[in-house]
This record gives C-alpha cells, structure tokens and sequence, in this order.
C-alpha cells in the first residue's frame, strides 16, 4: 500500500491521473494542459516503469528487444490534436522505416511491408505466421538503443485499475458497480467460462468477417483504382454488467433515501461496502491481470474509529494481492503505515509539483527501515511528525524534555508545537544518533543543544554519542546546527541565585544560605574534578530529587527571558528561524 499524502493542490489527484494514463483508461482533458503558475504546454508525457513478475513476461521483453527483461520503461505522449501514442524503450532498427508495429497490421499491410522490403513470406498462410517471419527478419537488421512502438501483447499485461475518487465516497452504488464489474471481468477469465467465450466470440467474428465481404465490391464499385478491399473484424466479450442499483429498508420496512442522508452515513455505507468486496476479491487466482484500487481520500467525514476499520480494509486488499494507491490527509492512516509506503506532495516557489519519501541508506546497517520506524515511534516521533514538523530539536536527557517547553514559552509566549518545532529526547543513545542523522539526510532541519562536555575531544569523551567527531561524521555542521550550553552540563548554565531558589523548593530543610553555599563548593568540584557530574550531584545530593523533578523545577521556577541562560535562548532562536524557512 502506497500513501499520497501533502498538502492541497500539491498534484496528489494529479499523480492518480498519471497513473490512469499511464495504464490506457484516462485521456487527458483541457485542464490537464493548464498549467498552475499559469499558461499551459502542448503535451503531455508520462513514463512508467514495470517489474516483470514471470518467466512469460520476461519472454515478452525479450521478443521485444528491450534493454532488459526484467524492467520495462513504458512512455506515453499525449497532444490536443490526436491519441495518445504508447512507446516503450527498446532496442529499434537503425532505419526508422522499420520500426513498425507489426501485431497491429492486418495481413494485407504485413505482406505489402514484406514485399517493400524484399522479405519472402510466401510460405506464410496465417497472420501470426507473417508476424513471426517478419519479426525474425526485423531483428536480424541493425539496431540501437531507442524509443519504439508498445506491442499489444504487453500492454495487456498492464496492471487493471480500478479508481474510487473522492464523488464514490458518498456513492455506495457506484462503488458496488466498480467492484462487482471488476469481479465480473475476473471471472469471465476463469477457464470454466473462457471456452464457451471463445466460441462466442469466433462465432460472431466469423459472422462479422461474412458480413463484411461484400464491403470490397461496393468499395471497388466507388473507388475502381483501388484492388482488394478486406475487413477483419476483431471482437472480444466484455464484463456484461449494465449497472446496479442498492435498496435500503429501515427496520420498519421503509426505504433508506441515502441522497437525504448526510455524507458521514453515505461514507460509512461505502465503508462497509469495501470490507465486503475484501472477501469477494479474495480468490482471485493467479493467473489473472495485477489489480491495483487508487482511492482519493476515503478517510472524509469518517470519524476515528471508522478511519481504523478503512485501514484494516485496505490492508486485506493489499493481503488479496492487490496493490492500493491512497491519497489521503487523515493523520489516523498515515501512523499507520510504514515510512517506506508514504510519499509527500507540495508545490515549491514556482508552483511546480515536487514528489519526496524519506529514504533510508541501504549500506548503513544501524538505519534499516524497521529500525527507524521502531525508534521514531519510541521517541514520540510518529510518520505525520516526520513528514509535517519543520524543525526538530534534539537534547540529551531529561532535565531539558522537562524545562525547555516551559522555558520556550516564557521567551516567546506560546507552544513550541505552533511554532512547528519538535522536541526529542535524545537520551545520550546510539539510535537517537542513527535517528538524527537519517533526518538530516532527507533535508529535515534538525538543531542539537548539547552539554558543553561534548564539544571536546573524542579521546576525552569516547563514550559521548553525540560528540563534535560523531556529529562531523554524520554530516552536521556543527557551527550552524549545534548549541552546547554551560560549563559542562545543561543544569550548570543556570545561575546561582536560580538553582539556589529551586534547591530551596525542592528541599524544605535547606536555607538559601546553605543552598548558596553547598552550589558554590559543588561547582568548585565540579571545575577541579572532570568526573565529577554536576547535575547528578545537584539533583540528588543538595535537592534530594531526581533529574525530571530538576526539570520540572527549573520550568516552574523561572519566570523572566532574562533569567533562561543566553546558550538556550540562542538554540531557540535558531530553531525560530530554521522553523521559519530562513
């Protein structure tokens, strides 16, 4: 299952059209020329790629010379002025002349190409027999690397889609027809019918074919330059269903007018509709086309629980084989799904769409997709945050988790969250590390306020997981995106007449004297003793609480711009400012 997930306008809708296109059911319409920064283009062009899953396919590229049997490289050029032509890369004659479709020809052409090109196909009886002798002969000539014509034997093999837009969310009767016509033409590919279809179809091509032998003589009769005139009538049953109509009763029997029913009630209908049809396409055998459902934002005016049970939905389709294409912006769907599965649309300054994904580097073991996931979800980072939020601040530990928010809004009077800045505990650990650096490999904006110990010297702080070497390594720059606050430590930056109010609040037997005294005597330690931790020591021994607690104080505690030291009033503004796009 495949997300697209953005903001309005950002060319999601657009995509599933392409996909359309791609697959032969969509023409583009005038608006489809238009484009949003204004004007509009002649053409349009859409190119595709598409694994081959068996050994037929594989036989297919091959006969069709491509550069590869297990990739095809599908392009489509739409223009006002005529039909969309379908090419594909592959390897075509030198000679333009030749690169012809012959499966599309009928026999007369087949010969008149074979005759132009002193090619002998006397021996050939049947229209599949000039193919192949031709195409034995096209191949023998001198080719290169280029653009040529789509057989129709591939494009049948394209996968079938089926489009649900956002109209057939509130119109439960055409989801049905859309679903029962696709399990209606699944099963006219089913053996048990397929002979009798057969006949069927021979029959009324033989009869078309005798019909239409009289054509040459009235055609002759009008045009004497011209010398044969024959029709070979192609003619192919199709899925035979006409439409559907749903009726629904009350409890007492009288009729449920779901055009006088609100959207939610025709979206839950729908809902249940899809779940039903997750059983009914459940079987469907192998053999068949590839299906793929493109939904266009199902999830609107579907409470919670409701958006849940549409997950569930969509995952069984996808357990049937079935490949879903979602736009959505329901934050419910997207925590739901794996980072690899979602792709984030949005206009840049020219109004042109961009497409991105958050991507993973293979060769680096420690950010394997699972990984990432698992530690994101850990962290408090779920896939809307990762996507949405434009700047993440990371910290070490704790006391920061629990003073920054509080400290943040003393200096700018609202949330960090409304600024669009997420905080991360980064805990000192080595998936944090991995976590950081994957966001700032997909261009996320990250900032660091570390404790100053960091700054130094790896051989000094070998056991540091975000020192400055770890932090060069990873790609960071180090000048632009970390802060290191205090001597050493985050809870050193504070003045003393600070940490000796919070001393004195969070331990009663404690005067502001001996509270003074006992800080000045610790930071004297703390300056001559480099094991010595200052934060431990202050929190546990002079205040008698734990690192959280400390905090939790300094939030509470602190009541002026002045009194947030100038290190974290510094990060702040730079994660302002990164937040802000500058």
């Amino acid at each position: 299952m495949t997300a697209f997930i953005g903001e309005n306008d950002g060319g999601k809708t657009a995509c599933l059209d392409a996909i359309h296109f791609l697959l032969g059911d969509y023409s583009p319409i005038e608006d489809d020329y238009t484009k949003s920064a204004g004007g509009s283009v002649s053409s349009i062009t859409v190119e595709g790629w598409f694994r081959t899953t068996s050994e037929d396919e594989h036989r297919l590229l091959a006969e069709a010379s491509t550069p590869s049997t297990e990739i095809l490289h599908v392009i489509v050029v739409a223009t006002r002025s005529g039909s969309p032509v379908r090419t594909m890369e592959r390897n075509v004659p030198a000679d333009p002349r030749l690169n012809v479709d012959l499966s599309a020809m009928i026999v007369a052409n087949l010969k008149e190409f074979a005759t132009h090109n002193g090619v002998d196909v006397s021996s050939c009886q049947r229209k599949e027999s000039y193919v192949m002798t031709l195409t034995d002969w096209l191949q023998s000539q001198p080719h290169s690397l280029g653009s040529g014509s789509l057989p129709k034997q591939i494009q049948e093999r394209f996968p079938s889609l089926v489009s649900f837009d956002s109209a057939d969310a509130i119109d439960p009767e055409q989801t049905i027809f859309k679903l029962l016509r696709q399990y209606a033409e699944d099963e006219m590919e089913k053996e048990k019918y397929t002979q009798s279809v057969k006949r069927i179809e021979s029959g009324i091509r033989t009869e078309l074919g005798k019909q239409s032998r009289s054509l040459e003589k009235v055609i002759k009769k009008y045009n004497p330059d011209i010398v044969s005139a024959k029709v070979e009538p192609q003619f192919r049953v199709g899925s035979w269903l006409a439409s559907v109509s749903l009726v629904l009763s009350e409890r007492d029997g009288q009729p449920i007018p779901l055009d006088r029913r609100g959207e939610g009630k025709r979206r839950k209908v729908t809902l249940g509709v899809h779940e039903w049809s997750s059983g009914l396409l459940a079987n469907r055998a192998e053999t068949q086309h590839d299906l793929i459902f493109a939904l266009d934002e199902p999830d609107t005016h579907l409470d919670y629980g409701a958006q849940r049970q549409l997950y569930e939905v969509l995952k069984q389709y996808c357990k049937n084989g079935i490949q879903v294409v979602v736009c959505t912006h329901s934050l419910n769907l997207i925590n739901r799904m794996s980072l690899t599965d979602l792709v984030y649309f949005q206009l840049d300054e020219q109004l042109h769409s961009t497409v991105k994904g958050l991507v993973c580097n293979n060769d680096d073991p420690d950010t394997v997709w699972t990984f990432v996931n698992q530690v994101g979800s850990s962290m408090g980072l779920d896939n809307a945050t990762m996507f949405h939020e434009r700047c993440f601040l990371i910290v070490e530990g704790a006391t920061e988790m629990n003073a920054l928010p509080a400290l943040f809004r003393i200096c700018y009077g609202d949330l960090m969250q409304s600024y669009g800045i997420k905080l991360i505990d980064g805990e000192s650990s080595g998936s944090a590390r991995c976590l950081a650096k994957f966001l700032n490999n997909n261009r996320k904006k990250v900032v660091f306020l570390l404790d100053n110990d960091c700054s130094l010297q790896q051989e000094t702080t070998p056991n540091r997981v975000f020192s400055r070497t770890h932090l060069v390594d990873d790609g960071f720059d180090v000048t632009q995106q970390v802060v290191f606050v205090g001597n050493k430590e985050f809870e050193d930056a504070f003045s003393d007449a600070t940490l000796a109010r919070l001393a004195t609040t969070l331990n009663r037997q404690l005067t502001s004297a001996s509270a003074k005294r006992r800080l000045r005597e610790l930071r004297q330690d703390a300056n001559s003793d480099q094991d010595c931790k200052f934060s431990q020591k202050f929190a546990g021994g002079i205040c008698g609480t734990s690192k959280p607690q400390m905090g939790k104080g300094l939030g509470q505690l602190v009541k002026h711009k002045n009194e947030v030291p100038e290190a974290i009033r510094r990060v702040f503004e730079i994660a302002v400012s990164t937040a802000n796009g500058h």
